[in-house]
């Protein structure tokens, strides 16, 4: 199973409006394949973010979106977040006080068991329609900046490891194929600290932590093992996580190498970060997948990555959900 998301986006070439058309994904090349709805759209979105209450409420949303699945927001117990100062209200709250489980993922508050029996219940009352293949979002977040956390603390660190088990089985309760885990770190940088030793020894106790609570998860990575890793600022030191993730995985989990920035490979102009757009290149994503599989000598077990490691595609689709 290969998968593509789209930042909001999709398996697609958009081509620039200058660019000559390029012929059609073929259906040979789509089969096996899956479309995940993710990204800003259904992480900040209007009315709403795509949360798990809202899709239990709204069957119109998911019987009618049409993707293969969705990435969503565990959205925590009301009273819960009322005790920990947090706003209940899931309709845009100040950043520090968003009550959804990805807000606080890498936070020093620990989110409680019966804090996400909430979003598990209402889960189970979403129609799915043709959403088979759904995640959750995970990311590096400390409730804006109110709890954050230093991982060479062990308490601070024990806290994000059951955060990411309770994450884990919202997925696993609530029948979800596994985590969108979000790499970059935006203005928050927990893995800059400690020692490369250090942060791969945490990348497999949170693989181990994780695989406890849902044996079969699938963790769908934005910026995995690829050459971004030793350039960028804002993923300083996740190479070594990521190491220790694999080095503690074991099946039937998978880890999803869904290079984002495979979406530079075609976007029209006008876009929401881009104003000339970026040409679609059919050839540069058709070499994609095997630049993602050679990637494995960036890992430090090549062998395991090669079995346990899949690979996916991003694609920027302009459109919020709620226009679809």
């Amino acid at each position: 199973m290969e998968y593509a998301v789209r930042i909001s986006l999709l398996l697609c070439l958009v081509s620039a409006q200058s660019a000559a058309p390029q012929e059609w994904p073929r259906p040979s090349e789509l089969r096996s394949k899956k479309l995940i709805d993710a990204g800003i759209y259904t992480l900040w979105s209007s009315p709403s973010a795509v949360h798990t209450r809202l899709l239990a409420e709204r069957p119109e949303f998911t019987t009618a979106h049409p993707f293969d699945g969705i990435a969503l927001r565990a959205l925590l117990d009301p009273v819960w977040c009322r005790e920990q100062g947090l706003k209940h209200d899931p309709a845009d709250p100040p950043a520090n006080q968003e009550p959804f489980l990805d807000s606080l993922a890498w936070s020093t508050k620990k989110i409680s068991a019966t804090a996400v029996d909430a979003a598990i219940a209402d889960l189970g009352r979403v129609q799915w329609g043709t959403l088979t293949d759904n995640f959750l979002w995970y990311q590096f977040r400390d409730g804006g900046g109110a709890w954050p956390v230093d991982i060479t603390r062990r308490q601070d660190w024990d806290t994000v490891k059951h955060n990411a088990a309770m994450a884990a089985r919202i997925c696993r309760m609530g029948k979800l194929k596994g985590l969108l885990f979000d790499t970059e770190q935006y203005g928050y940088s927990p893995l800059k600290q400690g020692t490369p030793e250090l942060r791969r020894k945490l990348g497999r106790e949170w693989m181990e932590a994780v695989q406890q609570e849902f044996p079969g998860i699938r963790v769908m990575i934005t910026f995995a093992w690829s050459n971004d890793l030793d350039q960028a600022a804002i993923l300083a030191g996740v190479k070594d996580f990521l190491n220790g993730m694999l080095e503690g995985l074991v099946k039937p989990g998978v880890l999803i190498n869904a290079y984002e920035n495979t979406f530079y490979y075609g976007q029209a102009p006008k876009t929401r970060f881009t104003a000339s757009g970026f040409p679609g290149d059919r050839k540069r994503y058709e070499s994609a997948r095997t630049a993602i599989r050679a990637w494995r000598s960036l890992s430090s077990m090549p062998s395991k990555y090669d079995s346990m490691v899949q690979v996916g595609m991003a694609a920027w689709l302009e459109s919020d959900p709620w226009n679809l």
